[in-house]
């Protein structure tokens, strides 16, 4: 039948996904930095990124730039933006 390495295909919902900006803001927490700050490291305009910040659409070459001021990969920006166009709700 399987063996390891074949893929199970489930319909897996996640319980809870956050909004991306509440990660950018984590970040930005913990490293004490303003927005002014991140969007000079991330070599990204203010009023885009804090459009992002708001949940905004993530264009690609921004998940690559946040990777880059944060240490980690575009995929993970790319997918937590991902993850909530599917599956976010806002909340008021």
């Amino acid at each position: 039948m399987g063996g390891e390495g074949d893929a199970v295909k489930t319909n897996r919902v996640p319980a809870e996904v956050f909004p991306p900006g509440d990660f950018i803001r984590e970040e930005m927490a913990e490293r004490g930095w303003t927005v002014e700050m991140l969007a000079s490291a991330a070599v990204i305009p203010v009023e885009k990124l804090q459009a992002l910040l708001d949940n905004a659409p993530l264009p690609a070459r921004y998940a690559e730039r946040l990777a880059v001021a944060f240490g980690t990969s575009a995929i993970y920006w790319s997918h937590l933006w991902l993850m909530w166009k599917k599956y976010g709700k806002e909340t008021p």
